[in-house]
């Protein structure tokens, strides 16, 4: 919403305009060139898919009771999240989302939501979490290993792809994480010079992304592949 206006003026001016990451309450391809973006509504989706098969292992039937720390309030990613997940969880009646307080992707809020979490519903209470961001995932286990919360670690997933919350996947004290495709400068900057050059450029441009977690044994040699990659590469994700 806050970029809506920018956008407005932008288009008045006759100047193209590329967005990326973000929505705005206008028309890709006719209020502005393009919006480039990942769905984040299936990364919610890929965290829910991994809650939802885990749950199962341990109870042998679909139930469990979630907590979930979400992003910034009225942000795309936010929204669309939530929503993903949502979709999936509401599928399996036994399975609950219990509480949920926006952190706003911040690791000290993140951290201490999950303290405020852990008082309020003792051991046996809850069984995962649900974070909108690697970083804020960081926070809750950090709050979950000061607590000795330990029947809680593992049971982590959240979104971005984020080195440190690989090196938790592999250490077994997170389930998994989403991938936010890291890609956007690259195709942004092509993509504009696509429309310069004048090549045609569709309305919207969707990034893939990759599920990393510790599920099974690929999907653990897969997270470490792609975590040494990141570290050989001194890369963040």
């Amino acid at each position: 919403e806050p970029l809506t206006p920018a956008a407005n003026l932008c288009k008045r001016a006759g100047i193209p305009l590329i967005v990326f990451d973000r929505k705005i309450n206008a028309v890709p391809g006719k209020d502005f060139v393009t919006f480039i973006g990942a769905s984040y509504v299936e990364e919610g989706r890929e965290c829910a898919r991994l809650l939802v098969e885990k749950l199962y292992q341990k109870y042998g039937e679909y139930k469990g009771n979630v907590v979930e720390i979400a992003g910034t309030a009225g942000s795309s990613p936010q929204i669309d999240r939530a929503a993903g997940f949502r979709e999936i969880i509401q599928r399996f009646p036994g399975i609950k989302i219990v509480a949920s307080q926006d952190g706003d992707y911040l690791r000290s809020n993140a951290r201490s939501i999950m303290e405020n979490y852990m008082e309020r519903f003792p051991p046996g209470e809850i069984d995962a979490v649900f974070c909108h961001s690697d970083e804020m995932a960081i926070g809750a286990v950090a709050a979950i290993e000061a607590a000795g919360r330990d029947e809680l670690l593992g049971w982590v997933v959240s979104t971005d792809g984020e080195r440190p919350a690989l090196k938790l996947i592999i250490e077994g004290k997170m389930l998994g994480t989403a991938q936010c495709p890291p890609y956007y400068g690259n195709l942004t900057i092509k993509t504009a010079i696509d429309f310069l050059d004048g090549k045609p450029v569709p309305p919207e441009i969707w990034l893939p992304f990759e599920t990393f977690s510790n599920v099974n044994e690929t999907e653990l040699q897969k997270t470490k592949q792609y975590y040494e990659y990141l570290k050989a590469n001194d890369l963040m994700y």
